[in-house]
C-alpha cells in the first residue's frame, strides 16, 4: 500500500469507509489515513 499525498487547499471527496476505518482504528488503514485527518484539523483541505 502506498502513501496518501494531499496537496494543501485540495478538495477531498470521502467515502464512508474512511470514517468507519478511522473509528474502528483499522490497522490496515490507520497509518494511511493520518495525513488526511491531520490536514483536515489544520484546515489545509
Amino acid at each position: 500500500m502506498g502513501y496518501l499525498n494531499i496537496e494543501n487547499d485540495s478538495i477531498i471527496y470521502a467515502d464512508t469507509l474512511i470514517f468507519i476505518y478511522t473509528i474502528e482504528a483499522n490497522s490496515d488503514y490507520w497509518e494511511l489515513l493520518q495525513p488526511l485527518w491531520s490536514k483536515s484539523q489544520q484546515k489545509e483541505i
